[in-house]
């Protein structure tokens, strides 16, 4: 785990070290714990280890699923969509102990969560509901970053999910900024239409937010 997550970070992409990684993966994701689960599935996620990986991997998640952590079921989640790896079965299995779990994610943990479903057009009320009340308590507390907040946001936009405590508040943090900032840059088409943001964005600011297609589990 420690020398995958170390290739990942340093991004190294030589192609016999990812074969030789990918195959170490394939063949000790049988014995991992949730925690080296996850920190694989991320590193195989940035190295782009292929669907081979990602299928040994989801082998090992329903035998140990009852020990992850809210926090570890959102990196899954997020770990899944970054590699663009299409399963249907693990999202869910995901879904209800994620549910469960959600009063104990930080605003970040709450936002890769709700990327991870959204990045495949998924958006189940059951856990979507309890998700988005946890990043409203975090919303007041003002707690939220810049970046969750975006990311939240336009992932709800991909699923036309209209929020109105997210959209409150990307309103009024939109509407702070000067014009020509960053940030808008980084509002998707999706979410102008979905939060009715128009007013604010100009056209020639959003993204089209059109990841890859993902590759397919068989």
């Amino acid at each position: 785990a420690m020398v995958l997550n170390a290739a990942a970070r340093l991004q190294l992409y030589e192609p016999r070290l990812i074969e030789m990684l990918s195959s170490c993966v394939r063949v000790s994701a049988q014995a991992l714990d949730p925690q080296g689960l996850c920190v694989i599935a991320n590193a195989s996620a940035k190295l782009q280890l292929g669907l081979p990986t990602f299928q040994a991997l989801y082998a090992r998640i329903p035998r140990i699923i009852s020990r992850l952590s809210g926090r570890q079921l959102a990196m899954i989640c997020h770990a899944w969509a970054k590699a663009h790896v299409h399963n249907d079965d693990l999202f869910e299995l995901l879904a209800l102990p994620l549910a469960q779990r959600t009063g104990e994610l930080s605003a970040h943990e709450v936002a890769i969560a709700v990327y991870g479903y959204a990045h495949f057009r998924k958006s189940p009320s059951e856990l979507f509901r309890p998700l988005l009340e946890r990043f409203e308590t975090h919303l007041a507390e003002k707690a939220v970053a810049e970046g969750d907040l975006l990311m939240v946001a336009n992932a709800l936009g991909r699923v036309g999910w209209k929020d109105e405590a997210v959209a409150g508040s990307l309103r009024s943090h939109l509407q702070s900024l000067e014009l020509g900032s960053p940030a808008f840059r980084h509002v998707s088409s999706q979410t102008i239409g979905t939060f009715a943001l128009a007013d604010l964005v100009p056209s020639e600011d959003s993204t089209s937010f059109q990841p890859d297609e993902p590759a397919s589990v068989g």
